[in-house]
């Protein structure tokens, strides 16, 4: 697969320009630090950086499922090796900002909440009201958790109904 490390490199533009979104928002005049000509001259780009967030999942989705489809089409695909690659790629790390967050709020006196449990089970972008609480960009990981969640069953079916009948071909 010649094409993935373009298109890897592709998804870290895309996740660069979802970073400058959210960096242009926090730091943008009246939002933050101080913004000088020269940034403002960036910013329109900058604001249209969620488009990032679109581009990639698409490449992340097209990318996944180059490197799994044929092993679940064919019933060589292990579902144990696929979701603990997939779980150990994101809940470690997530888990620990998460954690540290919410110890910060403890510690400030604030108290646990619905957003804490939604939070940590990676359900936050299942509920409008508390989409964007806990951490405000997890809601993006509800949608890769459950891509994740149905691949294989998807990738098993596409496979049948490209077969056909008569199976998988020696």
């Amino acid at each position: 697969m010649n094409e993935g490390k373009s298109l890897t490199t592709l998804r870290a533009l895309a996740a660069l320009l979802v970073f400058m979104y959210h960096y242009a928002y926090l730091h943008a005049p009246g939002h933050g630090a101080d913004s000088g000509p020269d940034w403002l001259t960036l910013m329109p780009v900058w604001r249209c950086g969620q488009v990032g967030v679109s581009i990639f999942f698409v490449l992340s989705g097209f990318l996944i499922t180059r490197i799994y489809y044929d092993g679940f089409a064919t019933g060589r695909g292990s579902l144990r090796n696929f979701y603990v690659k997939r779980i150990a790629r994101i809940w470690p790390l997530f888990l620990l900002f998460a954690a540290v967050q919410h110890g910060v709020w403890l510690v400030q006196g604030q108290h646990a909440s619905a957003s804490w449990l939604v939070t940590c089970s990676l359900t936050q972008g299942f509920f409008s009201d508390l989409r964007y609480s806990g951490l405000p960009t997890a809601w993006s990981l509800t949608i890769e958790e459950n891509f994740y969640a149905l691949a294989p069953l998807l990738y098993m079916v596409l496979a049948a109904l490209a077969l056909g009948p008569a199976g998988p071909h020696p």
